[in-house]
């Protein structure tokens, strides 16, 4: 009875960290791609409806990479953010394709923050910031 309960409340701090003060959820939200920042210079994504990353709620997540899918598992930890990408679509996008770039980024994620409708996503070393919005 006591591990069910204790089961209960780790679920439940973990619904509530998804929800961040009526803003967009971490979880179940269609989130694009909207900029990267490396070395202080930001750069905007051409589209973002392209590059998209929704985390569901039984750890796994989708991701699409311009033509490429991309699925895998997520964990979190308070503000850490870590995802293991899996199986992935390997077709060649086009030479303005961000494709391989994004899937090389989802690798890497360290830490997030949400804030409205917008994530960012620090990624590990000083390989910059992601910057998501909401795409509902």
């Amino acid at each position: 009875m006591r591990r069910m309960r204790a089961g209960m409340v780790l679920v439940a701090v973990a619904i509530a960290m998804t929800s961040c003060g009526g803003g967009a959820k971490l979880v179940g939200t269609p989130w694009q791609w909207t900029s990267i920042t490396q070395n202080g210079k930001a750069t905007n994504v051409p589209v973002p409806s392209s590059y998209t990353l929704t985390l569901n709620s039984d750890g796994s997540f989708n991701a699409k990479a311009d033509c490429n899918n991309v699925s895998g598992t997520y964990t979190t930890s308070g503000s850490t953010l870590t995802l293991k990408p899996g199986p992935s679509t390997l077709a060649e996008c086009g030479p303005s394709s961000l494709s391989s770039q994004y899937s090389t980024y989802l690798h890497q994620f360290s830490t997030f923050e949400i804030k409205g409708q917008t994530m960012n996503v620090t990624l590990t070393g000083s390989a910059g910031t992601m910057g998501f919005l909401n795409g509902s």
